[in-house]
């Protein structure tokens, strides 16, 4: 009998050394050139929507400076025009460029976020992927208020096509995680 156990130990010890070596070489793998270009993609188009439109880090509240306004909506409009299709862009500019003139009546928010990358599916000058998006936001009222820290997780899912040899998101959805403020 302890022969038999010794054996079983071996084997389940091997199972899982072969598990671990498996793991390693997965995620030590480099990331195919065409995957990573579509996650450039993806995330620059995030970051234009949620980052973009925020003000300098010496903005304290009140008037905002003219020319400061002029290259956040100039930013704004080239990343939107850069990284979405014609419909997408035709969508959120109008609505982030709005949200730049809201600025001075008190309310803005600056953060940052991050990624879990989740898969990506390419074929031909089709692309979808999904990912889980980690917001930290920090509002600020402009009325004295001491800002307040937000953190919500969203899973995101994007389509992409490939248009003049670039990416640009198509169709963008997102549901909150459990547990999303």
């Amino acid at each position: 009998m302890e022969r038999r156990t010794g054996r079983w130990f071996l084997i389940v010890g091997l199972l899982a050394m072969v598990g671990v070596v498996a793991w390693f070489a997965w995620n030590m793998v480099p990331l195919d050139p065409a995957t990573q270009t579509v996650r450039v993609a993806a995330e620059g188009a995030i970051r234009t929507l949620y980052l973009d439109g925020t003000p300098p880090s010496s903005y304290a509240g009140g008037p905002l400076a003219e020319s400061d306004a002029a290259a956040i909506k100039a930013r704004l409009s080239a990343d939107i025009a850069h990284y979405f299709t014609a419909p997408l862009q035709a969508r959120y500019t109008p609505m982030e460029l709005a949200a730049v003139d809201e600025i001075p009546t008190g309310l803005w928010d600056t953060g940052d976020l991050s990624i879990a990358w989740g898969p990506a599916s390419i074929n031909g000058d089709q692309a979808t992927i999904s990912f889980d998006e980690h917001e930290t936001l920090v509002r600020h009222f402009g009325t004295g208020a001491d800002p307040v820290t937000l953190e919500s997780t969203w899973h995101v899912q994007m389509s992409l096509v490939r248009t003049d040899g670039q990416w640009r998101v198509a169709s963008y959805g997102s549901d909150c995680a459990p547990a999303c403020a």
